[in-house]
């Protein structure tokens, strides 16, 4: 046990020290790509209910699914839908992580690119995900309408989840005597180059920003305490 403790104490030092140092959202994330997937374990449940919503979608399709993993990372879930058949094309800002995704899967597409200026062609794919990236957007506004772009006219954007923990990790609930800690964390990642919002308002600006941009968007369960948004048909 002290074992374990010890190795996640030193997990994060790691990200603590690539936090202060980095100045820009992809220099963190290239240098904390070596520990991401062994620091960030929870993620694994909103996988999960990604897929399912996917295979549910999809299970009378008789051909591949195209899927984007928007801010993919590492690859966590563009690894675990590859696995389950679909035709995955990763897409981040991070080389670092881009090379460990490749590393693990090969024959995964991999683009690095910013999410706002996808370098796709106009409905390329029949779903896009985009799991715990969005906080880290400036123009959200830009990034749902690349992706409503790239979306098949029947295509599925899940985006989560929600509500976002400070760096990924501390569930903060905003209240009265939260917010002026959260304003505090605002403060900071922005001095430090990068932006990581947790407040309640970026789940309220995502879903005005699907709902100008998708015929219906709702919210769909994601383990005890967490919602991922699912929106479906791309509005022209």
């Amino acid at each position: 046990m002290f074992v374990k403790k010890a190795g996640n104490i030193a997990l994060l030092l790691k990200i603590g020290s690539a936090a202060l140092s980095s100045r820009s959202t992809r220099k963190f994330y290239d240098r904390i790509a070596p520990v991401y997937d062994r620091m960030f374990v929870s993620h694994k449940i909103h996988c999960d209910t990604i897929l399912k919503i996917l295979d549910q979608s999809y299970a009378k399709k008789n051909r591949k699914i195209s899927l984007l993993d928007l801010g993919c990372g590492t690859g966590l879930v563009s690894i675990l839908a590859s696995d389950r058949g679909f035709k995955v094309t990763g897409l981040d800002i991070s080389f670092c992580s881009l090379r460990l995704l490749k590393k693990s899967r090969p024959q995964l597409a991999a683009i690095q690119a910013e999410a706002a200026v996808i370098p796709a062609a106009d409905h390329s794919f029949d779903a896009v995900v985009c799991l715990g990236a969005l906080r880290h957007f400036h123009c959200i506004e830009a990034v749902i309408a690349e992706t409503s772009r790239v979306l098949t006219r029947d295509g599925i954007f899940i985006a989560g989840y929600f509500p976002p923990d400070a760096a990924g990790l501390i569930a903060i609930r905003q209240n009265i005597l939260t917010t002026p800690l959260i304003r505090g964390y605002h403060r900071l990642t922005g001095t430090l180059g990068y932006l990581d919002r947790i407040d309640q308002s970026l789940e309220v600006e995502i879903e005005q920003q699907t709902a100008r941009n998708f015929k219906t968007v709702y919210r769909e369960n994601s383990g005890a305490t967490k919602h991922l948004l699912v929106a479906r048909h791309p509005l022209p």
